[in-house]
Parts: structure tokens; C-alpha cells; sequence
């Protein structure tokens, strides 16, 4: 995927959530960047904030199951 192949450092990944995170200030309700910055925390192997990311993505959209299915692998 893009942010796979755009996420191969510390550095690049602070990019890219710099990114997402300006998208999010001028749309906090978008489900759909919620989910990415998910993505973008899980190929950084930081599952705890990948978790919050997920259940942002479930209050604001709760039928979208992607977000439910990964976060029942991560979540007892």
C-alpha cells in the first residue's frame, strides 16, 4: 500500500502523521482519517495508540467493520 511503502523511518512515519493529523484538524469527525492514522500507528507497531485511533473510527462511524474486526485481534 502507499503508507507501507511511504513508512520506512521514524522520520517518514512523523510525516505522514503530521499529515494526517492537519487533515484531522480541519475534520475531526472523518471517520476514514481516523482509520488511516490507525494503519499508519499499526505499521509502526504501536498498538495502544493504533486501539484509540480504531475506537475513534467506531464512535464517529459504528458500522464500518474493518475498524471492529482489527480492533477485536488487538483488544481482550
Amino acid at each position: 500500500t502507499y503508507l507501507q511503502a511511504e513508512i520506512q523511518s521514524q522520520e517518514q512515519f512523523e510525516k505522514v502523521a503530521r499529515e494526517i493529523q492537519k487533515g484531522l484538524a480541519l475534520n475531526p469527525d472523518s471517520w476514514r482519517l481516523h482509520f488511516t492514522l490507525a494503519y499508519a500507528w499499526s505499521l509502526a507497531g504501536a498498538e495502544q495508540q493504533m486501539a484509540d485511533e480504531l475506537n475513534k473510527t467506531l464512535e464517529i462511524n459504528p458500522r464500518f467493520t474493518p475498524a471492529r474486526a482489527i480492533l477485536n485481534t488487538v483488544s481482550p
